[in-house]
């Protein structure tokens, strides 16, 4: 299952336990021990973590993260709010360079004219929400409306809360995946890390033949959802001109 929680500071998440920790939320005994990507499963109790309503501030809340620092998980830039998908989903990166062709007359064959290189798109699939409790069900159904608010701007006159930006569009998130999180700096090559994406689309399927569990306000939550998600990334102006190939290429370029 995912776990919801808003952080004061976006770029330090603390509370995240070793890659040897066991007990992470959302894991059923199925995939224990299946990889190194999945922590095993443990008793209920001991494993379940504090999540927060989505309505609590940052500073309200606890910032404790449940599993290994290598979990994919998206944190918002701007509020630090953390959803973490402590089974491991299908990550696709996406890259294509442009070119455009010359043909010239009588030529066999065509001459490539390099235009540019499209931002990078990543698409996140089978991500597991498990549901086997009440208090996972009602965490689950917390975290899908997070995600959603993702894909919305801050329009219309309900807003106007103290630090809200009116007419400001969707939030900008921190991708990570199979890395530890940290605040972007590295010297070593690693895998995504602090990328920061938009979320373009996301489908949440509400199936007709699984089981539905209550959630604490006694509505029903699919025991087993398996939702989708596609992220752009979206590197700022000063980002893409303080780019470095060698430094890419090197995997030591922060944020890409």
């Amino acid at each position: 299952m995912a776990d919801y929680i808003p952080l004061s500071d976006p770029t330090s998440i603390i509370g995240i336990s070793s890659p040897t920790t066991t007990g992470s939320v959302g894991v059923t005994p199925a995939d224990a021990g299946a990889g190194p990507l999945r922590a095993p499963a443990t008793n209920q109790k001991s494993s379940q973590v504090q999540a927060a309503s989505p309505n609590q501030t940052a500073t309200q809340a606890q910032p404790v993260v449940s599993g290994p620092p290598y979990f994919v998980r998206l944190v918002s830039a701007v509020s630090g709010a953390v959803v973490t998908f402590n089974a491991s989903p299908d990550v696709t990166e996406h890259r294509q360079a442009n070119y455009k062709p010359q043909e010239l007359v009588h030529l066999p064959g065509s001459i490539q004219m390099y235009t540019n290189t499209p931002s990078r798109t990543f698409d996140i699939s089978t991500i597991k929400l498990f549901s086997r409790t009440t208090e996972e069900a009602t965490i689950n159904m917390n975290n899908l409306w997070v995600l959603r608010s993702w894909l919305m701007p801050n329009f219309g006159t309900g807003n106007g809360a103290s630090g809200e930006i009116i007419g400001a569009p969707p939030e900008v998130l921190y991708l990570y995946a199979f890395s530890s999180v940290n605040s972007g700096s590295r010297n070593n090559p690693t895998n995504i890390n602090k990328v920061p994406v938009v979320m373009s689309t996301l489908n949440i399927p509400y199936s007709s033949d699984g089981d539905f569990i209550s959630t604490t306000n006694g509505d029903p939550f699919p025991r087993l959802m398996t939702i989708s998600m596609t992220l752009v990334e979206a590197q700022s102006p000063q980002s893409l001109s303080n780019f470095s190939l060698a430094k890419y290429k090197a995997g030591t370029l922060d944020g890409f």
